[in-house]
């Protein structure tokens, strides 16, 4: 009877904390993170631990005992989550997750019914020292180890971190730390973990936190997390009663908020996942057009100033960036596409917050970023970036890669329109360079229309762009054999073969590819992007023709294809459905109930997207800040729309 009633008061208790972010053996993973120390769990598992800076390996994971179950649940408006433990129905623990607002701990309460297990794993590369000596002093302290990650340790590829960091484990109470093992007994214990970028800083703030207290660096915590969710718009008198799903939607809302604060470094970069320990340009557009529609404007501007600091410093944004390092991932034609990003973005937060001052701070960056993209025009064409989603995930062949690009090449014009609008207003440039970019952007778009569209529809690339050019000798991206001859290097630098094709040192000395001509491929993710970025440009029927047809295509077949043709499984990006809404929305397209119900139920168990779905299964990298977003906005735009479409009927 006792059991009973516990298991009643435990299930109710985890219910009234957050009832749609519940866990039962699922897959997904879920961040929790302060800015300085980042950790990655599946249920009660830690699958990485890294910080600070974000930027780095993850030094550590803990996995729990093979034969226990686990739910999990996250406290509505923060990263604080709950696990309960339990063994064929019989309760075993329950844990608490958290990171104090200011520190960079992970903190781990435990109270355990009966004793149980995690296996750990650190890297191999890591220096292991039992030092529970320098903590004799505080009488709590059961066990401590030292884990020091030398310099040279690579975080991402093979790119190295430059210092060394240490990272404290402790526990108290019942719970006993040795090499490969975490060990906890019957009664109340303490794990928890402190990072830092040396040695003495390490030190002092594991002692802080033992002096602080546990309890009260709770207490700490959900009072920062409730500053940053006050900060919010008001969804539940936005949006309005009667929407479907209405109750799902507000519970991600706090899902995908937390999400991508988690993520959020105190540098500003929103780092792209578990698989991405940097700050891409591409993934925090999105990112940020998703703070601005949420009310995080705070935020949406870190992620700018961190681009600044930056291109401060060295002259020049990459692909990526490191995140409280000097590292940049280079990829393949990276002065395009992602600095239209870059300037559309500056002016999407000026439209949100009419903060002119900072435009002007930032103002030397978005030059530069307009600057390098006038530079590779071609045939009024700009080429496409390597990291491009829909390239990084094989739906467009890298042999396209200086094919002319409709998305970057639309990109280029909106943000030039910007650009040379409010520099013309504000006296930003002399008036031979206005009257220079006007004369570029008008040729540009003289020459879109035959360069992008055919038959109504909007090419992803134009294979004539490089007809009668010379290919660079060399760029920095992926070896175009990807693996296939023993020894290929991958991914850095690459040589142009006499065919125009582009292979790593080891693969050029022992392989050839034939030329390839690209075909045009029609990616509805391109076709769709005009509309996702309120393009000023294009016709408005020609814009909402491209919608049109695609709502066709999906309504024949339930599907609509990031692929030219439907081969093989069916992928498709984990923003297309966010795409496709948000144009849905701006057309009053009926379709709209269709697609956002069933973008809704592609969410996973902690109320996150993923990078890509085969066959409408999660695939690649799950907690996405960056599909997240994209989504997460265009189904606010749905609430928007009905609530709107509602009160004119009435």
């Amino acid at each position: 009877m006792r059991t009973t009633s516990l298991i009643i008061l435990i299930t109710c208790f985890f219910t009234l904390l957050s009832p749609h972010a519940l866990i039962g053996q699922g897959s997904a993973i879920h961040s929790i993170g302060n800015g300085r120390m980042l950790v990655y769990g599946k249920q009660a598992d830690v699958v990485q631990l890294l910080g600070p800076p974000y930027s780095a390996p993850s030094v550590w994971s803990m996995t729990i005992e093979p034969g226990l179950s686990v739910t999990s649940v996250r406290e509505e408006g923060t990263a604080v989550w709950h696990h309960q433990i339990s063994k064929q129905g019989i309760p075993v623990a329950e844990i608490t997750d958290f990171m104090p607002a200011d520190q960079p701990s992970f903190i781990r309460k435990i109270n355990a019914k009966s004793s149980f297990y995690f296996n750990t794993k650190q890297l191999d590369e890591n220096f292991v020292l039992e030092n529970h000596s320098t903590f004799a002093l505080e009488q709590s302290v059961k066990s401590a180890f030292l884990l020091k990650t030398p310099a040279g340790t690579p975080f991402y590829n093979d790119y190295p971190v430059l210092e060394e960091a240490y990272h404290q484990f402790i526990t108290t109470g019942n719970a006993t730390l040795t090499p490969g093992k975490l060990q906890i007994e019957k009664g109340e214990s303490v794990f928890f973990v402190t990072g830092g970028p040396s040695y003495p800083e390490c030190t002092v703030a594991s002692h802080l936190a033992l002096s602080i207290g546990i309890d009260q660096l709770l207490v700490q915590t959900r009072t920062w997390w409730e500053e940053f969710t006050a900060q919010r718009k008001d969804f539940d008198k936005l949006i309005p009663t009667s929407l479907p799903m209405r109750k799902k939607l507000l519970q991600t809302i706090d899902d995908v908020s937390v999400m991508i604060k988690c993520q959020q470094a105190i540098e500003g970069a929103v780092i792209a996942g578990y698989n991405y320990h940097l700050g891409y340009v591409r993934d925090q557009y999105g990112v940020s057009r998703g703070l601005l529609t949420l009310g995080y404007t705070n935020e949406a501007r870190q992620i700018l100033s961190f681009y600044y600091d930056i291109w401060k410093k060295e002259g020049r944004i990459h692909n990526a960036q490191g995140v409280g390092n000097k590292t940049f991932h280079v990829h393949e034609n990276d002065r395009v596409e992602i600095t239209g990003y870059l300037i559309i973005q500056a002016f999407d937060y000026l439209k949100s917050t009419d903060d002119e001052a900072f435009i002007r701070e930032i103002f030397p960056m978005l030059d530069w970023a307009w600057q390098v993209q006038t530079e590779e025009l071609i045939n009024g064409m700009l080429p496409f970036n390597g990291d491009e989603t829909f390239v990084a995930g094989g739906i467009l062949p890298r042999t396209a890669l200086c094919d002319g690009s409709a998305e970057a090449t639309l990109l280029f014009i909106n943000a030039g329109e910007n650009l040379v609008a409010w520099s013309k207003q504000n006296r930003m440039w002399v008036n031979h360079k206005i009257d220079l970019a006007e004369q570029i952007l008008a040729e540009t778009k003289a020459h879109y229309s035959e360069n992008f569209i055919s038959d109504g529809k909007l090419q992803t690339n134009n294979p004539f762009r490089m007809e009668g050019q010379e290919y660079y000798p060399f760029r920095h991206g992926v070896c175009e054999q990807m693996g296939r001859i023993e020894g290929c290097q991958f991914f850095g630098w690459t040589q142009k073969t006499p065919t125009n094709r582009y292979l790593c040192a080891n693969c050029y000395i022992k392989s050839s590819l034939p030329a390839v001509r690209s075909k045009t491929y029609f990616l509805p993710s391109v076709t769709l992007m005009p509309c996702y970025i309120n393009d000023s440009f294009l016709d408005k029927q020609l814009q909402d023709h491209f919608i049109e047809e695609i709502a066709t295509s999906w309504s024949n077949s339930g599907k609509f294809f990031s692929k030219q043709e439907d081969t093989g499984d069916y992928k498709i990006l984990g923003y297309d459905y966010g795409f496709f809404l948000y144009a849905l929305v701006k057309t009053g397209n009926p379709l709209r109930y269709r697609i956002y119900d069933e973008m809704m139920n592609m969410l996973d168990e902690t109320g996150a997207w993923v990078e890509y779905y085969i066959e409408g299964k999660p695939n690649g990298t799950f907690c996405r800040p960056w599909e997240s977003a994209i989504n997460l906005e265009a189904a606010i735009r749905f609430a928007e729309y009905e609530k709107l479409i509602t009160k004119k009927n009435n």
